[in-house]
């Protein structure tokens, strides 16, 4: 496994009415891949063009109504991975393919320049990590193959037949501090139209992109007040990209921005 993950600062309502409209607009018939991606990736993506534009998108009618009370808050991966809508859909698309359109449009359409000097920016290690390869080449808090402060939280277990890691809490851990953590990384949290893990709390153990969680911006907020207390299992795991993690989040807290994770998306 060898991949670049990346925590992305969004607008959260432009995610939500611009984008996350658009995309279940595609998904329901009502839009075409084209007028998706001619709306949403101004800048253009070729690995949209070669592999995304020419795919029917168009999802079955049980599969979307588990989609249509999102609150702007989101889905639960939970209740979803259970229903037959979505197992009978997920064998009928490329759900990797999917997930490159609507990452495209995400990165292009909703991300932020956080304000303020990077300080990561000329650090030969972190300055690689701290900026998208792709357009916009934004701020984000990137990582190689998985946050490695999570290791010290949770006990990975590969499950090679389901492509994921299964995160088990290890001793101690109280819940109420795992949710937010859970929400952004560990694939707790669905959006429609990609990839979902069969089991959660999880990590995938592929290298190809999808979307492993997010949070709206007073969920941020609250992360952002206790990320700093995982700094002792960051140096134990040691992780010298922790630093740049709890300086995005507490930067997008200050801006009121939500935060998206895609992995494989850096």
């Amino acid at each position: 496994m060898s991949c670049y993950c990346c925590v992305l600062p969004i607008e959260w309502d432009h995610f939500w009415q611009g984008v996350m409209a658009s995309w279940l607009g595609l998904l329901s018939g009502e839009t075409t891949p084209l007028d998706f991606y001619t709306k949403h990736v101004p800048l253009g993506d070729e690995s949209v063009e070669y592999v995304c534009l020419d795919i029917s998108y168009r999802v079955p009618s049980d599969y979307l109504a588990l989609f249509t009370d999102g609150h702007r808050r989101g889905w639960e991966t939970a209740p979803i991975i259970e229903s037959p809508a979505y197992q009978g859909f997920a064998k009928s698309i490329d759900l990797f393919s999917t997930a490159i359109l609507l990452e495209a449009a995400v990165k292009q359409s909703c991300s932020v320049e956080l304000p303020g000097p990077d300080r990561w920016a000329n650090q030969p290690h972190g300055g690689f990590y701290s900026r998208l390869m792709d357009k916009p080449h934004i701020q984000v808090a990137g990582t190689k193959n998985c946050y490695h402060f999570l290791q010290g939280i949770f006990t990975f277990d590969w499950h090679p037949s389901d492509h994921i890691y299964r995160l088990v809490p290890k001793n101690g851990m109280n819940q109420s501090v795992l949710a937010p953590l859970e929400s952004l990384f560990l694939g707790t949290r669905a959006l429609p139209g990609v990839w979902l893990p069969p089991q959660i709390p999880s990590w995938p153990s592929f290298d190809d992109l999808t979307f492993s969680g997010y949070l709206a911006p007073d969920e941020v907020r609250v992360l952002s007040e206790i990320i700093e207390d995982f700094n002792s299992v960051a140096n134990e795991e040691d992780d010298d990209l922790f630093p740049l993690l709890v300086d995005i989040v507490q930067r997008a807290a200050e801006s009121e921005l939500g935060l998206i994770t895609l992995h494989a998306g850096l």
